[in-house]
Formats: C-alpha cells, structure tokens, sequence
C-alpha cells in the first residue's frame, strides 16, 4: 500500500482528488465528491460576502460619510417642504407680483 493510500484511508472526511491515477479501484475510507454548480455559486457568494464584511470591519466608518450626506439631504427637503406648506399663500403672492412686474 503506497504511502498516498495510507494517508487517504486516515482521513475522516470525505475527500476527492482528481489526481488519484487509478480512480476505478475503491480506496476505503474514501468517497469522491461532486460538487454541484449550485454548490459551487453558493460558496463562491459565501467567500465574497465573507470577503466584504471582513473589509467593513477593517474600516468600519467606509459607509458613514455617505449615510451622513444622506442624512443631511433629507433633513434640508424636510424643512423646505415644512417652510412652504406654511409660507404657501405669502410665496404664491410674491411669485404673482414678480410675474405682473416683469409683464408675464
């Protein structure tokens, strides 16, 4: 028995090696795995993900300056949308007047 085989048959989980030159003659202990291409695209989203939220950690105000921005765009809308609906009849009466000044 080659040293290989030893190895192999030690191993407790399954495992697959394409480099195995006599695949036909059952090695015990062994199973060879396929994976799936569904396997596969989960794994790869699993390590990207995985990749992703590392480097978030790393540097985790990456995002903040952007929300804040955000933020403060938001709060602007708020107080101008606030501002007319209370000034609504005075700013349609100054709009009125500039419009009747310049003739249009």
């Amino acid at each position: 028995m080659t040293l290989a085989r030893r190895w192999l048959q030690t191993r407790s989980t399954p495992v697959a090696y394409a480099s195995h030159s006599t695949l036909d003659e059952p090695v015990e202990g062994v199973v060879i795995m396929r994976i799936s291409p569904s396997l596969r695209l989960a794994t790869w989203l699993h390590s990207a993900l995985a990749d992703r939220l590392r480097r978030l950690r790393r540097s985790p105000d990456a995002g903040l300056e952007t929300a804040d921005k955000i933020l403060w765009a938001a709060g602007i809308i708020v107080i101008a949308g606030a501002v007319i609906g209370v000034f609504r009849d005075d700013i349609e009466t100054y709009a009125t007047s500039v419009m009747a000044t310049l003739g249009l």
